[in-house]
């Protein structure tokens, strides 16, 4: 779960939830983007069926067929003030080559550099 300025404007954060860190063996099949104070989900993907769904008006998904922890939940977040912070968290499930159940979890507060 990572956030970093929206095409160089830092008034404007991208939020992005992917499992680019997990270790090879991973298979994702669900991955959820959401906001940790209002327990709102922003994106969900389910990679098995290759739909999304997006809640926020400024979010999006990228299912990638091939790996699929390079597949991406993203969403703009444009409306913090000064020293205001947003926390998101980041679901993925999925499960292991051996077939061991896989969930990890990350959480990120967000604020304008």
């Amino acid at each position: 779960l990572t956030s970093n300025n929206f095409h160089g404007l830092p008034r404007i954060q991208e939020i992005r939830c992917s499992g680019g860190p997990l270790t090879s063996d991973v298979d994702v099949f669900m991955m959820t983007l959401f906001t940790v104070h209002k327990d709102k989900v922003v994106a969900s993907a389910n990679l098995r069926q290759k739909k999304c769904i997006t809640r926020g008006s400024y979010s999006s998904c990228e299912i990638d067929d091939v790996n699929s922890r390079n597949s991406r939940l993203k969403t703009l977040v444009f409306d913090l003030a000064a020293e205001e912070t947003k926390e998101f968290g980041c679901n993925l499930t999925g499960s292991r080559s051996d077939g061991r159940a896989y969930f990890v979890s990350w959480t990120s507060t967000v604020k304008l550099p």
